[in-house]
């Protein structure tokens, strides 16, 4: 414009015109686009003249020019008639190439914002990509309203929500977190910008719990930080590591079982020995001294028979228990004698301090169970009730009829309502339950109180098999236990065994007096074990049954002996378990020399040994402690009426 200027004035370089172009209406410093002297006229040059300001509406803008003249002005050739032609021409121009300029300026713009829209849009439909197709929950939290902001369709899945429901949750409402302890946790989180893995639990949409694995980390949404939280549901994992635990438990509960078994054993045999003994010196005291039958001695002989009997029972109940053996079919029989009759028992171990209530019920159906088995129930079930109350208390004791009973069973090792279930009990059934005011079981305990030696008592005050074996015997008669125990409020064990009403019952029998045989006439018997009271006991019993009679503790001169005169014997009782030589090892050598030898074989306890052994020529097998009625009977019929 200078240039222009100068080339139609006729006074070089003299600046003539002051021109100034603003973008917009206002002619503002901060509007201006073009100074041609920058800002620099010379006072000297000013003209006293109004400023001439005029304004184009041109590419859809208002442009602003001002002109003032300079006193240079008046030197320029006023004839030159052009020269508002080329004024106005050069201002179009400039004006064109402003406009131009801008509307390149607009369309590179526009070009790179649509550039960068397209790029983002690229971008979010991968990030809904990778978002939506996740097999992960994901969710935008509010750090403040705990609102989740948005979801993926995973979260929906898993809660069970729509996508307008989960819009409208707040993260309490997924998790049991209390809100101060959730806004502290995220500020933790916002310290240190993530948080790894972490186990909880959610609560689903229709009010079940869902075990998760979540991540969180801190993002930045416009000016607000938000909680990205990213979910995985861990419920298999659980599953499975519940079952393994399950299998662990029941490998463990195995393991227990085996020793329990192994222990039972070691003693079986020392204890069934002295058993044998204790029951053939009671029954030789009825039979030869007791001949009144209302005397005080016949009475005390025939309690040290039941307590013995009970004992020779006890024994095998273990041994059943702990082998995980089913026992054979049992004859049914009343329950109510034998409940009065250890309720009897038990109540002089009950202190004073402690009422004990008991109530049988009429009309109460049998069941297909052996009185030992039953003793065993009324009996732990009571002495648990009795140490569960420390100085005072009440324990009741009822036996009933339950007919359609739904109630909750112990055997899934499910706990619900504080009591362990499997479902719904339907049947007629004898209840026996037992309840006690004392100090209760814990959640974490009632699942564990069936387990072998598991026990909550002192040392010395209780050995953990008590319900171990009531679970046993129960579970194998197709009954249930039905617990329900509170911390602080006492418990109730409620024993459900299955009514068998149809069945005849076994009634208990008197005691069988010893026969009266005469076939011993003399013939001689060979008695070897390594118990002496056991085999002075069988050579009373059968000295005075008139048999001749040769006792041995030891089998290797028991054996020595036979060898002398094997003609000689005509029977041989011996043991199994001794030392030395076993008495299957003395019978083989024995046989060899007289293979018409009766033999009776006898064991308190042996895995491998039962009535097989007949065919290893033994004649009778017989477990301690051996009834004389039947060894007597056993004898008569294998010498009078030998096998040829």
């Amino acid at each position: 414009m200078k240039d222009f200027m100068q080339g139609i004035s006729d006074i070089p370089n003299q600046d003539v015109m002051h021109m100034k172009i603003f973008d917009g209406p206002n002619a503002t410093p901060s509007a201006l686009l073009y100074d041609n002297l920058d800002g620099h006229l010379s006072y000297s040059y000013a003209l006293s003249s109004e400023t001439l300001i005029w304004q184009s509406y041109i590419g859809g803008r208002t442009w602003t020019l001002q002109f003032t003249p300079t006193a240079k002005y008046l030197n320029i050739d006023y004839s030159k008639t052009g020269l508002v032609a080329v004024c106005g021409s050069t201002i179009s121009l400039l004006l064109f190439f402003l406009i131009r300029s801008y509307q390149n300026t607009r369309r590179d713009a526009l070009s790179i914002a649509e550039k960068l829209t397209a790029e983002l849009r690229q971008s979010e439909a991968r990030y809904h990509i990778l978002v939506e197709q996740s097999s992960d929950a994901i969710f935008l939290c509010d750090l403040e309203t705990l609102a989740l902001e948005e979801v993926n369709l995973h979260f929906c899945q898993m809660l069970g929500y729509t996508y307008k429901q989960s819009r409208q949750l707040l993260l309490t409402d997924i998790v049991s977190t209390p809100e101060p302890e959730i806004h502290s946790n995220f500020q933790g989180l916002i310290d240190g910008g993530y948080r790894g893995l972490k186990e909880q639990v959610f609560h689903t949409s229709d009010g079940s719990l869902l075990d998760v694995e979540v991540s969180q980390s801190v993002v930045q949404v416009g000016l607000k930080k938000k909680i990205i939280t990213t979910v995985r549901d861990i419920s298999p994992r659980k599953r499975a590591e519940a079952e393994r635990a399950q299998m662990e438990r029941q490998l463990r509960q195995s393991q227990k079982m085996e020793a329990l078994g192994q222990l039972t054993g070691g003693i079986a045999h020392d204890f069934n020995n002295i058993l044998a003994a204790m029951l053939g010196y009671s029954s030789l005291a009825q039979t030869r001294y007791a001949t009144d039958k209302d005397s005080k001695l016949t009475h005390y002989l025939e309690e040290i028979t039941k307590a013995g009997e009970r004992a020779r029972d006890l024994v095998t109940c273990m041994l059943t228990y702990s082998r995980s053996q089913t026992n054979e079919i049992t004859a049914a029989m009343d329950p109510a004698p034998l409940v009065k009759e250890v309720i009897k028992m038990l109540s002089t171990t009950i202190p004073s301090s402690i009422k004990l209530q008991a109530q049988v019920d009429d009309d109460i159906p049998a069941i297909s169970m052996s009185p030992a088995e039953l003793h065993q129930i009324v009996m732990n079930l009571v002495i648990n009730a009795r140490d569960a109350m420390v100085e005072h208390g009440c324990l009741d004791l009822r036996l009933s009829t339950l007919v359609e009973a739904s109630e909750l069973c112990v055997f899934c090792k499910r706990v619900k309502n504080n009591a362990l279930c499997q479902g719904d009990i339907y049947g007629e059934y004898v209840s026996l339950s037992v309840t006690d005011t004392g100090c209760g079981i814990s959640n974490e305990n009632i699942k564990l109180i069936f387990d072998p030696f598991f026990t909550t008592k002192g040392v010395g005050k209780g050995s953990g098999l008590g319900l171990s074996v009531i679970y046993g015997i129960v579970r194998r008669s197709g009954g249930c236990i039905v617990v329900d125990s509170h911390p602080g409020n006492g418990s109730t064990f409620q024993v459900l065994l299955p009514a068998a009403s149809h069945a005849a019952v076994d009634l208990p029998a008197a005691a069988t007096p010893l026969p009266s045989i005469s076939g011993g006439n003399g013939a001689r018997i060979l008695v070897v074990d390594d118990e002496p009271a056991l085999v002075h006991y069988l050579a009373d019993l059968l000295e005075g049954q008139n048999y001749v009679v040769d006792v041995y503790t030891d089998s290797v001169e028991a054996l020595n002996y036979f060898r002398t005169n094997p003609q000689g014997i005509d029977a041989v009782i011996t043991d199994q378990t001794m030392p030395n030589k076993s008495g299957i090892e003395i019978a083989d050598a024995m046989l060899a020399l007289r293979p018409d030898l009766p033999v009776f074989l006898c064991s308190g306890y042996s895995d491998s040994i039962d009535e097989s052994t007949q065919l290893f020529g033994i004649r009778r097998f017989f477990n301690k402690p051996v009834s004389a009625t039947e060894l007597l009977i056993a004898l008569n019929e294998e010498i009078t009426q030998p096998v040829i």
